[in-house]
């Protein structure tokens, strides 16, 4: 944003002279770092992914000889990245690296960015670096004006699927599929003119419906082993949730509401949909729609 700023370094030793100032500085502080802010993007990084190598290993090998337990993430790409991730591991940039970021913003189509995390998992796979978290340091449920049609929100038609329900599936979805880490961008709504949506209101203290469904979306996970039990099969979601002995289910539908048959699971007796109200299981079979809801047991 300004000349010169996402060009490479003149010298290697002014770049480990920087990583090790920062390093120091911020020791004990910032434990993660993500080298790199969506390196794909020429108005952020304006050279080749195996130039970026030499400088991510510079700080690793700073940052790690500050704090062995430093983690060093990157370099972050967006959706549309994985070709230079693909290159950047190529050129052996994969040692270095604790974990892969990516930009994975949601949209309305939470589909479209699970698509992302699993190419992003594949390749990791073919490059001999399966077992690599992935971080997903900014996604977002504005509308995606490169792949989604957001004339209906601009126009307040709302043809397309909630902010809200986009972002719990979103979340669901990141943590079945393994994702180490999910930042909503922004706290305050960034992008709001395309559907974004804000976690608090404008005197930044009282939750909005967005806000609160996060809260109640990391209720359910926070702490649990998470994996998909069905992934979009004819629209139906279902994701295990495990904390202890104790398993629950999230389930929604991406495509048409629909009924779905819950006896083979036999998991609970209540079900409590994302904006938080908890509801008794009358029957075997739930009405699902694309809000997702828990299905749960109060017995012990």
């Amino acid at each position: 944003y300004g000349r010169s700023v996402c060009t490479k370094p003149l010298d290697l030793d002014s770049w480990r002279q920087h990583v090790r100032t920062l390093g120091l500085r911020y020791k004990g502080v910032i434990r993660v770092w993500e080298i790199w802010n969506e390196a794909d993007v020429w108005i952020h990084w304006d050279h080749t992914p195996e130039e970026l190598v030499p400088l991510v290993k510079i700080a690793a090998q700073e940052l790690k000889a500050i704090d062995p337990d430093n983690q060093i993430i990157g370099p972050n790409i967006t959706g549309g990245g994985l070709r230079f991730l693909s290159r950047f591991l190529a050129a052996g940039g994969g040692v270095y690296v604790d974990g892969v970021s990516i930009h994975a913003y949601l949209g309305r189509v939470p589909d479209l960015a699970f698509a992302q995390i699993r190419n992003v998992r594949q390749m990791l796979k073919d490059s001999g670096f399966g077992a690599m978290p992935i971080w997903n340091t900014e996604t977002a449920v504005s509308c995606n004006t490169l792949l989604e049609d957001c004339t209906t929100i601009n126009t307040e038609r709302r043809q397309v699927l909630s902010g809200e329900h986009a972002l719990a599936q979103g979340l669901l979805g990141n943590a079945a599929l393994g994702v180490k880490s999910f930042v909503y961008y922004t706290w305050e709504g960034a992008a709001v003119e395309y559907g974004n949506l804000p976690l608090v209101d404008a005197n930044y203290q009282v939750s909005t419906k967005a806000g609160l469904i996060l809260k109640t979306l990391k209720g359910w996970l926070n702490g649990g082993q998470v994996k998909y039990r069905i992934a979009n099969q004819n629209g139906i979601n279902v994701v295990e949730i495990r904390h202890g002995s104790a398993t629950s289910l999230a389930l929604w539908s991406s495509g048409e509401p629909t009924t779905f048959e819950l006896t083979e699971f036999d998991v609970g007796d209540r079900y409590m949909v994302a904006g938080g109200e908890i509801h008794e299981l009358v029957s075997n079979r739930l009405a699902l729609g694309s809000e997702p809801v828990l299905v749960f047991s109060t017995q012990k």
